[in-house]
């Protein structure tokens, strides 16, 4: 199991319990030495793109979890991840639905003044994809679609003032908390 952009190192810990043989790449070891130092061995710290192009394994499992919005070419990306799938390898491509039908509503219904996932401050999103641009984005690159799932959906909070993390910094935590809870 390739997890790429691995964080904190959670999906390595769920897979490795199950004796999968693991490995993680991520820009950074914060999280892991923060939340799952026992996962720390199986860390490739540093430049996605060139940790790929220099692996000489094959992985039957590449787990994506919102990493295709913060590369500035995920195009490039992803001919380079073909490099260590096998045969029959599953990937899971999870990116944020921005610009969804419930952000439109929740600016609409005056929720929110406007697209807050887009910031000028800050380069953290570079790419932004729907349900369809997605799935098109992934066949056009070569790749079979052939499961699209959503998860919890956390811009619902948007629609109450108590919980609205974009009017309200405070409750933003609670509020991925309650999400974290649920999913689980």
């Amino acid at each position: 199991m390739l997890d790429v952009g691995c964080g904190e190192g959670y999906a390595m810990q769920f897979f490795y319990e199950k004796g999968w043989v693991v490995c993680g790449l991520d820009f950074s070891d914060y999280g892991i030495k923060a939340h799952n130092p026992e996962m720390e061995s199986f860390l490739i710290k540093g430049d996605l793109m060139k940790s790929i192009s220099t692996m000489k394994d094959t992985f039957s499992f590449i787990n994506m979890d919102n990493v295709l919005e913060h590369l500035p070419n995920p195009v490039d990306f992803l001919t380079v991840i073909k490099k260590v799938c096998g045969g029959e390898t599953v990937i899971c491509m999870t990116v944020p639905n921005d610009f969804s039908i419930t952000q439109e509503n929740a600016y609409d219904s005056g929720c929110i003044d406007g697209a807050f996932w887009v910031t000028k401050e800050t380069s953290e999103h570079f790419n932004y994809f729907t349900v369809e641009s997605l799935s098109k984005f992934a066949e056009e690159n070569g790749f079979d679609v052939v499961w699209k799932s959503a998860d919890y959906p956390i811009d619902f909070n948007l629609f109450n003032y108590r919980t609205n993390y974009v009017r309200n910094k405070e409750v933003g935590h609670d509020g991925h908390i309650a999400r974290l809870t649920i999913e689980n």
